[in-house]
């Protein structure tokens, strides 16, 4: 129980800090906002490693928006860091909707973790420019519209982060939830009976 309740304050307080630095300076906090973009993933990697795909899922997207955030904290590294963001964005995606094709764990999980990688690859990483500039092409050129659509763009990509925290929770909750079942029906691996006992193979061997 202190577990999950751990797990949920550590979810939901780095969504607060996450959204609110970027949704008013995120070129100037790489670093906090790539520290609070990963609990969520590296919580999943240490306690809820469902399946190898899901496992590679959650390391590729903490590549992915590693590459993505030290492009600003090394430009000059931009060539390597961008392949990292743009090719891992790209696997990332590829190996959420393979946890999705295998279906070995909840709908939930599995529609989220496809949603997480749309999410990461339209405003965290290096498709992102691509696509703003697209709507600012559609909106523009005035600049008042152009202005206005990069406003609306970052409140969008602020404001998805409420969703992608309350679906996080609720994946931790499912994944709490089957453990504590699993352990219910497992049998005990301590048990045994007693005609299992050295003792009692001995006798059974001499009344043989």
């Amino acid at each position: 129980m202190l577990k999950k309740i751990l797990i949920y304050f550590v979810i939901i307080v780095s969504g607060i800090i996450f959204g609110y630095l970027s949704f008013i300076s995120p070129q100037e906090n790489t670093i906090w906002l790539f520290l609070t973009f990963i609990p969520f993933h590296v919580i999943s990697l240490i306690f809820y490693r469902e399946t190898k795909t899901i496992t590679y899922y959650h390391i590729l997207q903490i590549l992915s928006i590693f590459g993505f955030f030290m492009i600003f904290e090394f430009p000059n590294s931009f060539r390597l860091f961008g392949l990292i963001s743009f090719v891992g964005g790209f696997i990332t995606f590829l190996l959420a909707f393979g946890v999705i094709l295998q279906h070995k764990s909840e709908k939930l999980n599995e529609r989220s973790f496809f949603w997480f990688s749309i999410y990461a690859m339209l405003f965290w990483s290096l498709y992102q420019p691509l696509i703003l500039n697209l709507f600012i092409n559609f909106f523009g050129p005035e600049e008042l519209a152009i202005r206005t659509t990069v406003i609306v763009f970052n409140v969008v990509r602020s404001s998805l982060i409420i969703l992608n925290v309350v679906l996080q929770i609720m994946i931790v909750r499912s994944n709490e939830w089957n453990i504590l079942l699993s352990k219910m029906t497992k049998p005990i691996s301590s048990s045994y009976n007693l005609d299992d006992l050295p003792f009692f193979q001995d006798n059974k061997k001499e009344e043989f």
